[in-house]
């Protein structure tokens, strides 16, 4: 299932301090309290890793790393 804009602005807001796999758990909470049910409600880290890079931002290399990597911080205040 593809993402809404307010999923989309939810991983802009928050991908510089929480992990990937955080976001994803806590958008498929969110999924689960709007009543939708069943497997379209999981949201998986590929899904939030392929929207990040859609929207054009970076994240630093390595384990646990929530900062955002400077060379590639598009204008994300649109």
């Amino acid at each position: 299932m593809k993402l809404t804009d307010s999923e989309m602005d939810f991983i802009k807001s928050s991908c510089g301090v929480m992990k990937d796999h955080e976001i994803a758990n806590k958008l498929t909470i969110l999924r689960g309290q709007s009543g939708k049910r069943g497997k379209e409600t999981r949201v998986s880290v590929d899904l939030v890793r392929k929207a990040r890079y859609k929207l054009g931002i970076r994240k630093g290399h390595g384990r646990g790393v929530c900062k955002i990597n400077p060379l590639y911080i598009p204008n994300i205040n649109k």
